[in-house]
């Protein structure tokens, strides 16, 4: 039943008789020929009892013949043909916005191929998840033909330039971090028109810029709506237009999506292609011949094999698959964040990540958060700190590259890509750090303000501050980090600070500029602990006088590094030496009281100093700038 204006009669109509009105929006330019394929796959699927649906297909100022592909559907499909003017994909899909007539809009492409039970499948879903604003099924790439032998053997790796995406057979709930591809996916219409796309997104002539779904949904999971993966709603994306020339297929190339970018991408699973490429890469069947069809690349030139060389050193020899990042997580008491954190990981756009979470003697619900995750390794241990946790993680992990990730924090999904990228490039750094942005409780990223970045004499540089900001802004090497002997144990949130220092003294290491994670600032932050933080950071500096001793560059660095910390966690102690006295709570102010004059008398001096002196000239010593 074809949908009238409104749905059925009516969308209120629909929904008294129970029935479902959907509209399905394919928005096409200049690819008469794969519509006509996937208007084709159209007429050959299930139409679910008590469903009225519509096939909106928009012409985005097509010169081609997709009006004649269009009429020639007609009276097998209930396609409704649609014209912007306006050019580029975010236009075309608020033009279909504007004219869809069911409660839900089913997004899919001009060279898609859907299976028989998709729209069974998506219909299941909106009866079973009403709630439900967003939906999203699987994509695999379809080639027509046999791929070239050089692209069987390097495809698990590049998968994801072809737009695969499987999140597998369960029906899991989405998060900013895992969401569906702009090929297949469903957004409620009346949360659609609420948000629609950005025209400074999409692609259009001229211009290559993703993304705009992307953007949409992750504002629609922030605002609150809720989301549901639907395996059966299987499609095929076709490939063979999108395989790239051997001329494209250079090192960095494999690793082609452009630093900063902010789509979020989660892991790969092994689809039925990935399966049977690992296969032939490992050489259990012969590869094949290179004739693809009339537009086959054939095999790549022995110059390119050469240079694929240079990737090849980040992959694991001969599995045909990406070389391992490994993630520890350690977590006390912040299964709240644990969730957030774990699918961060998940959701990188380059490399196999191995995950291992740390409960550091928890009494909340971590080890059952973790648990969630088939891909996750939990161990726990009695509660030892968090440099102990990192360590207890480490023995386990097996990868090449290692990212310490504080388990209320998160990573952005090109984080792996921008580390392995720098290390490609920099083969003989320990390590690549790089920037990230405040985070609140609420989700919410804060201003940020970065200093230029640090391009050389690292040791000097960090001698006189901690420049980087968390844990999870770096990707070090595995047996780097082995041969420095892990974190310090007895420097108590300044573990990191102290490793980069020691690792900086004897290696290279590597800083850029790009905003690879979020920093998370709460009441609980080890940060936020402006005594604890003076006295490990002093504790480090101090471990590093022999280091220094003989370079006078550096001994001068370390002392302006003790008085910058100092006078960082000394104002911060004497703020909350200032709240306590005023507030009565004296057991806790006199501990601050002891600790700043432990370890920043002179600090306690100019203070004292400072109130006697208003006190003198007649001002009241409760004025704002007054230590108590």
């Amino acid at each position: 039943m074809v949908i009238k204006d409104g749905g059925c009669d009516s969308s209120a109509a629909c929904r008294r008789a129970g029935r479902l009105s959907l509209t399905v929006a394919i928005c096409t330019w200049n690819r008469s020929q794969s519509l006509q394929h996937t208007l084709e796959g159209f007429a050959q699927i299930a139409i679910p009892s008590e469903t009225d649906w519509e096939l909106l297909v928009v012409n985005n100022n097509c010169t081609d013949r997709t009006d004649e592909v269009i009429r020639v559907f007609e009276g097998r499909l209930p396609v409704r043909r649609i014209f912007e003017k306006r050019p580029g994909l975010s236009n075309a899909r608020n033009r279909a916005i504007a004219e869809a007539a069911g409660n839900y809009i089913i997004w899919t492409d001009d060279d898609v191929t859907v299976c028989e039970g998709w729209l069974s499948a998506y219909v299941d879903a909106f009866r079973r998840w009403p709630e439900a604003a967003i939906f999203g099924g699987p994509i695999e790439p379809w080639f027509d033909g046999d791929p070239p032998a050089w692209l069987w053997r390097i495809y698990p790796k590049v998968a994801g330039v072809y737009a695969a995406r499987d999140f597998g057979a369960e029906a899991i709930a989405f998060t900013p971090h895992v969401i569906p591809w702009g090929a297949n996916y469903v957004i409620r219409t009346r949360e659609q028109r609420a948000n629609p796309y950005n025209p400074d997104l999409g692609y259009r002539p001229g211009r290559m810029v993703g993304w705009e779904e992307t953007e949409v949904i992750q504002a629609l999971l922030a605002d609150g709506a809720n989301g549901r993966w639907v395996p059966d709603a299987r499609a095929q994306d076709t490939a063979d237009d999108e395989i790239p020339s051997p001329a494209l297929l250079q090192p960095r190339h494999l690793l082609r999506r452009p630093l900063g970018s902010n789509r979020s991408t989660a892991r790969i699973r092994p689809t039925p292609l990935v399966v049977e490429a690992c296969r032939r890469s490992r050489g259990e069947i012969p590869f094949a011949s290179g004739d693809l069809s009339a537009r086959s690349v054939g095999r790549a030139s022995d110059h390119l094999e050469r240079k694929l060389g240079a990737v090849q050193r980040l992959y694991a020899e001969g599995t045909g698959v990406m070389a391992m990042v490994s993630v520890v997580i350690p977590c006390y008491n912040q299964a709240r964040f644990l969730s957030d954190a774990i699918e961060s990981v998940l959701a990188q756009t380059s490399c196999r990540a191995e995950i291992v979470v740390v409960d550091d003697g928890s009494t909340d619900e971590t080890v059952a958060v973790a648990s969630r995750y088939r891909e996750v390794r939990c161990l726990s241990q009695r509660n030892q700190g968090q440099g102990a946790a990192r360590n207890e993680g480490l023995k386990h992990t097996s990868g090449e590259f290692v990212v310490f990730l504080d388990s209320d924090d998160r990573l952005l999904p090109h984080a792996f890509e921008v580390g392995l990228q720098c290390f490609e490039a920099h083969p003989d750094i320990a390590f690549v750090a790089g920037r990230c942005v405040s985070l609140g409780v609420d989700g919410v990223h804060g201003v940020t303000i970065y200093e230029p970045v640090v391009e050389r004499n690292h040791y000097i540089r960090l001698l006189l501050s901690n420049y980087i900001w968390m844990p999870g802004t770096v990707m070090f090497r595995t047996a780097v980090v082995r041969e420095a002997g892990g974190f310090k144990t007895t420097v108590s949130g300044a573990e990191d600070y102290d490793l980069y220092l020691r690792i900086a003294r004897h290696h290279r290491i590597w800083c850029h500029d790009q905003v690879i994670a979020e920093y998370r600032q709460h009441d609980t932050s080890t940060s936020r602990k402006p005594m604890l933080m003076m006295r490990s950071s002093l504790n480090v500096m101090k471990a590093q006088r022999d280091a220094v001793k003989g370079d006078p560059s550096a001994e001068w660095a370390l002392r302006q590094g003790i008085r910058n910390w100092q006078h960082r966690y000394g104002e911060q102690l004497m703020n909350a030496v200032r709240k306590h006295v005023r507030s009565g709570e004296w057991k806790s102010a006199i501990p601050a009281l002891i600790g700043l004059l432990q370890y920043h008398p002179l600090g306690f001096v100019h203070h004292a100093c400072r109130k006697i002196s208003r006190v003198a000239r007649g001002h009241s010593p409760e004025s704002s700038d007054a230590i108590g």
